[in-house]
């Protein structure tokens, strides 16, 4: 990571100190010729002799897309123009700066600095944490206040001391990231009971974390219970119209395979149809040429016996009146055939 170090004295040590062990690329500016001179010693590095807030100065240490700027001057308006020169005009990703007064904290986040550190700030807000009724509640701040982090020890006449976590309801502005049951640490699921001398700690905004620690202490109030009961109605009316929409596609789904099956259904008897009707015209056919086979080797056998008669009786008929009429054509020239022979 490269890091840009603006002023301080024994702040920059501690800092140098603290980044030089992971091996990042580090550029130290500072005013301070006895300062300077110590940091160069005992960190073997080059610190450049300029003074941070003027624009030459981070031309001359050419940090251009540096990853932190970290300003320790003793003036805050100093390390506010520190910061904007390196995040506005040389395009330093994140900047980090003391403050000595508490109330420019907020200031500075809203013009832009991403971490403002105020010492008296932080002292505070340690002690309101630690200082909280009955020692029962702890407040640790992160990125900048935007998350905070409660610990709640459960006392015996807490409502929620013996309830799970589903039936806790905690509200949506916040969540229990891990439980102290001592000598455990518990990833709470649904089913986890919480149980006296538990400590809970709770995520959540600044401004959702009172609203937490009243709810743990005092279980929901009048205007949580008439919330939780208007959702419960909202989500039974939602279910109802999901369970109607999932019946219509079930019912449409039903009648599409309904409708396709029937198609099939009338396909096949209509195939199945004209398959009879073509096996009973070729049995028709099959019994025809069987009759007319027989029909046929009758009558050659009749007449075998006329002409053997006529040999007999030696008879006076042409060869022209011993064949029989026959309207075969076919059928005819055999006879005729037959009867030469």
């Amino acid at each position: 990571m490269n890091i840009l170090i603006c002023g301080g004295t024994s702040e920059a040590d501690y800092v140098l100190s603290a980044f030089k062990k992971s091996h990042n690329r580090i550029v130290v500016m500072n005013d301070n010729h006895e300062t300077a001179d110590l940091l160069s010693e005992h960190y073997d590095l080059d610190v450049i002799m300029v003074d941070p807030t003027k624009i030459y100065s981070f031309e001359e240490a050419d940090v251009t897309n540096f990853d932190l700027v970290v300003s320790l001057l003793d003036k805050d308006a100093d390390n506010f123009v520190v910061c904007q020169i390196a995040k506005q005009l040389f395009h330093i990703k994140k900047a980090i700066c003391t403050v000595n007064n508490p109330n420019n904290v907020a200031i500075f986040q809203r013009l832009g600095i991403d971490s403002p550190i105020s010492s008296s700030y932080l002292l505070t807000q340690q002690i309101k944490g630690e200082s909280d009724v009955e020692s029962i509640f702890r407040t640790l701040s992160l990125e900048n206040e935007r998350i905070v982090i409660t610990e709640i020890k459960i006392l015996k006449e807490f409502p929620c001391c013996g309830q799970n976590l589903i039936a806790l309801q905690l509200p949506r502005t916040g969540n229990i990231t891990c439980i102290f049951r001592e000598p455990e640490v518990i990833i709470p699921r649904g089913d986890t009971i919480i149980t006296e001398g538990d400590t809970l700690v709770i995520a959540s905004s600044p401004e959702n974390q009172q609203e937490l620690v009243d709810y743990i202490k005092n279980g929901p109030d009048e205007e949580e219970l008439k919330r939780r009961e208007e959702e419960k109605i909202l989500q039974e009316q939602e279910d109802a119209k999901l369970a109607e929409e999932a019946l219509r596609v079930e019912q449409e789904k039903e009648n599409e395979i309904r409708a396709r099956l029937m198609k099939e259904v009338e396909e096949r008897v209509v195939k199945d149809q004209s398959v009879r009707e073509e096996v009973l015209r070729k049995q028709i056919e099959a019994e025809i040429r069987n009759e007319l086979v027989q029909e046929s080797h009758s009558f050659y056998d009749d007449d075998d016996v006329i002409i053997k008669k006529n040999k007999n009786t030696r008879s006076t008929k042409t060869t022209q009146d011993k064949i029989p009429v026959v309207k075969d054509t076919t059928t005819r020239f055999k006879a005729i055939r037959k009867t030469q022979k």
